[in-house]
């Protein structure tokens, strides 16, 4: 995807209560378009592959028994 493409973010998050994964989406713009970049068992993700000096956002959502929850706010990180 656009998000994964030589620098390391490690993005984590709080658990959400009743949650068995995490989807961890990605863009190169606040508002979007979003790339799944992984899903989760775990409150943490390590990317790889950033390019250095790019702004990259991700969210997170929480998926449980009843489904979807809502995404999280929107968290930048600069690429080092």
């Amino acid at each position: 995807t656009a998000c994964l493409l030589a620098e390391v973010a490690v993005r984590s998050w709080d658990a959400v209560r009743g949650a068995y994964s995490y989807v961890l989406e990605c863009a190169q713009a606040e508002n979007g378009p979003w790339s799944q970049v992984a899903v989760s068992t775990t409150s943490s993700y390590i990317a790889s592959g950033l390019q250095s000096g790019k702004k990259y956002f991700f969210r997170v959502q929480g998926v449980g028994a009843a489904g979807p929850g809502a995404w999280s706010e929107v968290a930048l990180k600069m690429a080092a």
